[in-house]
């Protein structure tokens, strides 16, 4: 008489151990599954917050093709006292369009008290002062500060 071996899967009772081993392969298995559903729904979130951002691309290009024209910064000339005392014009440097004229606020006024140094000089002839108008930069300007700090010596040192 022949035979041999096999294996087959059948029923069988587990003892004590074999159950609180199950136990720790199923709370490692809940573990992982959780990780990967937060996984799962964070590259969704990346996924939703991209297309969101292609449409929102997408919706304005159409918007630029559709209107054949779009906002973009563009260097402007701001003229004080123009086209007169008290109001400034901004004007496009690219075109030459005048972009709007208004009232200059009361600090700019103080600082372009007077529309050019003729203005200046004139109303001294006028009122019979000599001056001598010197034109310094701002950068001057921190010198001369700096110097003036060193004769009275407030100078930080």
């Amino acid at each position: 008489m022949q035979s041999k071996r096999i294996e087959l899967e059948l029923f069988c009772e587990l003892g004590e151990e074999e159950i609180q081993s199950r136990q720790s392969l199923l709370i490692q298995t809940l573990a992982e599954r959780d990780d990967v559903d937060a996984e799962r729904a964070a590259k969704a979130k990346q996924y939703r917050d991209k297309l969101t951002a292609l449409d929102e691309r997408q919706r304005k290009l159409r918007g630029v093709i559709r209107d054949r024209s779009e906002y973009r910064l563009v260097p402007c000339e701001v003229r004080y006292h123009v086209p007169r005392e008290g109001v400034k014009r901004i004007t496009r440097m690219d075109t030459g369009e005048v972009v709007r004229e208004e009232d200059m606020t009361s600090g700019e006024c103080q600082l372009n008290i007077f529309a050019s140094v003729g203005e200046l000089e004139k109303l001294c002839r006028d009122l019979g002062e000599v001056i001598t108008i010197e034109e310094v930069s701002p950068d001057d300007d921190d010198d001369a500060d700096a110097e003036r700090d060193d004769k009275s010596g407030d100078g930080a040192e």
